[in-house]
């Protein structure tokens, strides 16, 4: 190495500079000639390449923040700029006119592909009808600028595991490694779709699309930042899955939650898509088996990933190495369950829980513990061959302002001996 490179460096990113100078004027150098130069200098080269890595690292992490900011700050720049949308005076028969027809130009295939799209349209209050017109016309002028490259075509047919792959292929496109880093609106804006937020009084969140442009409303009287984030997954699923095929989805709450595994439509892929693109499974499944189960381990991965605890819940679930269940309880009866594919026991929604159960208790006014405790199964277990004396690990935690109890259910090694 000539003295001018000999090293005038003094920081890590000069090191590096000068090693890409080495290389780059003699491509006979070896990794161990330049390991020499470094000794030479009197550092230390696999620490310094250590370094080097964490600082390359550190540079990827930064510019996939700035560019989901940057995607999401220039969409609501963007609406902004749009022209100030006035608040129709008409009456709601009227307003359901307008809106059918701002709605019907949003598409350019045939008759009958609207069909989904209306599903819910009769049922809509005045605030929600004036809330979509805003949407549909905003939409239109941001397409201005917009041609949608492709004719819209057909009804909307599903693909298993659509939604998962999508979501997949966005974090592997955008460089996404670590939880912190899933900017769901920046995502968003990179798709180019704007994301608001309005009172919705008959749906979680609203997917409005013309062309290549699309818009996202979320109810304003959601609290958790989490179930937002989830129903902006849902509905930038429907804009990257369906969004060429329909103009638009209002989406409830029922169809904004990671239930219905088993079922094959429109909306269990949404939610598949958001499930993979805020917890994705290369991210969130090597956490599950890092401690036995818990709810307390769920709401920690709750909060890295900013997902909701019943969301996190069902997707842990869904990988955790253990026999497990999640159940809902509402009333003194099971409002529904998910059990992971090994847990060999079938939980029936409307079942009205045992009094041994450690659930029930809240339903009798009594505060419950939030620590796991040793049950006996049959109080759980009631379809299906159960030894009376069996016991299997029940955590129950209550939630007043929901009138409802979140349970996992946990089943050891020693059960079937």
């Amino acid at each position: 190495m000539s003295d001018e490179k000999r090293h005038e460096a003094k920081t890590d990113s000069d090191w590096l500079a000068n090693i890409y100078d080495m290389l780059a004027e003699d491509d006979t150098l070896s990794l161990d000639d330049v390991k020499e130069s470094i000794r030479e200098e009197g550092d230390d080269p696999d620490a310094l390449i250590a370094r080097g890595m964490e600082f390359i690292e550190q540079q990827r992490q930064l510019a996939t923040q700035r560019m989901l900011e940057e995607a999401r700050e220039n969409k609501k720049a963007a609406l902004q700029n749009v022209r100030e949308i006035p608040r129709h005076n008409l009456s709601f028969d009227q307003l359901r006119e307008k809106v059918k027809l701002a709605w019907s130009s949003l598409s350019e295939a045939p008759g009958g592909t609207l069909q989904a799209a209306y599903r819910n349209l009769e049922n809509l209050t005045e605030q929600d009808l004036h809330s979509l017109l805003k949407d549909l016309e905003l939409v239109s002028e941001l397409n201005r600028e917009e041609k949608e490259k492709e004719t819209s075509q057909g009804m909307v047919y599903v693909d298993r595991g659509a939604g998962a792959r999508r979501a997949r292929s966005i974090i592997h496109e955008y460089r996404i490694r670590t939880p912190k880093e899933i900017d769901v609106e920046g995502i968003a804006g990179l798709k180019n779709v704007c994301v608001r937020e309005d009172i919705l009084e008959g749906c979680e969140g609203r997917l409005v699309r013309k062309g290549n442009c699309g818009i996202i409303t979320v109810n304003t009287n959601t609290r958790e930042v989490g179930k937002k984030r989830f129903t902006i997954g849902h509905e930038l699923g429907h804009f990257e899955l369906h969004g060429k095929k329909t103009s638009s989805f209002i989406c409830s709450k029922k169809d904004v939650q990671l239930l219905g595994f088993f079922n094959v439509s429109p909306e269990t892929e949404a939610n598949e898509f958001a499930a993979e693109l805020l917890m994705p499974e290369d991210m969130f499944k090597p956490q599950c088996a890092q401690t036995a189960p818990s709810l307390n381990h769920i709401q920690s991965l709750a909060d890295d990933f900013q997902t909701t605890l019943t969301a996190t819940a069902l997707r842990y679930i869904q990988y955790c190495p253990y026999r497990c269940a999640i159940v809902v309880s509402k009333d003194n009866k099971i409002k529904w369950a998910k059990e992971s594919e090994d847990f060999g026991y079938r939980l029936e929604s409307g079942q009205k829980l045992d009094p041994d159960s450690w659930a029930t208790d809240f339903f009798n006014g009594a505060n419950l513990s939030r620590e796991m405790q040793t049950v006996l199964a049959r109080s759980w277990l009631q379809y299906g061959r159960v030894n009376s004396t069996a016991c299997l690990s029940e955590q129950s935690w209550g939630f007043p302002n929901y009138g409802e109890v979140l349970t996992l259910l946990f089943i050891d090694d020693s059960f079937d001996e």
